[in-house]
């Protein structure tokens, strides 16, 4: 989503590196409750990202500027 939003200033391989460095140690361990609150996390920053593909968002902070 964010390479067809082309996004300035994001490196995606970065973001994706550390997040794959941050879950594969942890699905090993984590509580249930842990899995719940990774899970969470993840959909938020996705449902961020989803909102940057929104067209109707940009012409705001367009006219915010």
């Amino acid at each position: 989503m964010l390479i067809n939003v082309k996004m300035l200033n994001i490196n995606i391989f970065d973001t994706m590196q550390k997040m794959i460095k941050f879950l594969i140690p942890c699905i090993v361990c984590v509580t249930e409750f842990e899995a719940y609150n990774i899970g969470v996390f993840l959909n938020e920053f996705l449902k961020i990202i989803t909102l940057w593909q929104d067209e109707k968002v940009w012409e705001k902070v367009i006219k915010l500027n």
